[in-house]
């Protein structure tokens, strides 16, 4: 017999998880990414991710974006294209 769940919800994921260990019932996912989350990886990303948006990014240094693009720009050749 199989059950199919689909939950979107870390919280619920975690309570059905547990209660499917303690039924001793096997766990088969074709999410892994998701069958793997738990409360304290989830803490961990959110912790991490908070880091690195207080270090900030390069964008905050550029003042007209249009410029900025124009400066870095390199043209190349297209493909299928002669002069």
């Amino acid at each position: 017999m199989r059950l199919t769940i689909e939950i979107n919800n870390v919280d619920e994921l975690s309570f059905i998880r547990e209660l499917l260990r303690k039924l001793q019932i096997p766990i088969l996912s074709s999410d892994q990414a998701l069958s793997d989350i738990n409360i304290q990886d989830t803490a961990k990303t959110i912790a991490l991710m908070e880091k690195i948006a207080e270090r900030g990014t390069y964008t905050q240094d550029i003042l007209d974006p249009k410029e900025w693009q124009r400066d870095i720009r390199q043209n190349r050749d297209l493909p299928f294209r002669e002069d």
